[in-house]
């Protein structure tokens, strides 16, 4: 291992803080044990603590440094409980993991590439039926719009960047999501950079966590468009699959919003459903100043 390498692998042990996994970090060289995906380019969310003997069924083994091994998020998920030791044929887990320990991470590592051929197959069907459909959505130029009084602060405004930016601004300081949902929202996170089983790396231009007047929770992933960028059904399609998996039990409610001219932002409910992403609300807001507005 060269020195820049050694040192990147140091600086992910440390961020790890976990002496179980410095033997699997330096034998791996900060690479994932199953897809040999560079963690050390990932952050924090790229990568999982990972048990080879799946602790639910070897509890003994739960804390032997041997058991842990490190990987990407996605293998982590996909390998789940699976049990690479044999026991039907005699095999014993202390044994294999004793004197056999790479073939176990081998018979993990095959045991992965089955399940996310199997999950890359059901999304391409999938996204088959989401293609029938309208791959783009646009606002509908008929909508009636509501005027709202502008609360985005000014040296917001002044110092600008892009348009997919700014509307991720404006929606915040001006509670747009709050307004067209009819639900109180926080922003958990933005440009939130993950893995979704079967599809690979995504990122969420903004996660909102919502609470409606009778206390039920919602996420609400947010898709933003500005300039010619168009709001598409696949990145929605991808919004869903990420809460489905990461907040099962919580409903989703998908936002899309593009700018359609500097004041007017179009705001778009989505949901999936068997022929394909379609639109359940639109609405279109201008930001006008407070004493124009009411």
């Amino acid at each position: 291992m060269n020195d820049a390498r050694q040192e990147l692998v140091e600086q992910l042990l440390d961020v790890l803080k976990d002496h179980r996994l410095a033997h699997s970090v330096a034998a791996t060289r900060g690479y994932c044990a199953y897809c040999y995906s560079d963690l050390i380019q990932k952050n924090s969310q790229g990568y999982a603590k990972d048990h080879i003997l799946p602790r639910g069924t070897y509890e003994r083994y739960e804390d032997d440094e041997r058991n842990w091994i490190l990987s990407c998020h996605g293998c982590n998920e996909f390998k789940c409980t699976f049990d690479p030791v044999r026991a039907d044929q005699g095999e014993n887990a202390e044994d294999m993991l004793t004197r056999c320990h790479a073939e176990l991470i081998q018979r993990s590592r095959e045991h992965i590439r089955r399940k996310r051929a199997e999950s890359e197959g059901q999304w391409r069907d999938r996204t088959r039926r989401i293609v029938r459909g309208a791959d783009r959505i646009d606002p509908r130029i008929d909508r009636f719009i509501i005027d709202i009084p502008d609360a985005t602060p000014g040296l917001i405004r002044a110092y600008r960047l892009d348009d997919r930016q700014t509307l991720l601004a404006i929606m915040r300081y001006n509670r747009l999501i709050d307004m067209f949902l009819g639900l109180t929202t926080y922003s958990l996170q933005n440009h939130l950079r993950t893995a979704v089983k079967g599809m690979g790396p995504i990122e969420v231009d903004e996660l909102y966590i919502g609470i409606d007047k009778r206390g039920q929770h919602y996420v609400v992933p947010v898709q933003a468009k500005g300039g010619s960028d168009r709001i598409g059904t696949m990145q929605a399609a991808q919004y869903i699959s990420f809460v489905r998996e990461r907040f099962p039990d919580v409903p989703c409610r998908t936002i899309a919003a593009q700018f359609m001219d500097e004041e007017i932002i179009a705001m778009f409910e989505l949901t999936e459903r068997n022929d394909g992403i379609k639109v359940i609300e639109e609405r279109h807001y201008r930001l006008v100043p407070t004493k124009e507005s009411g």
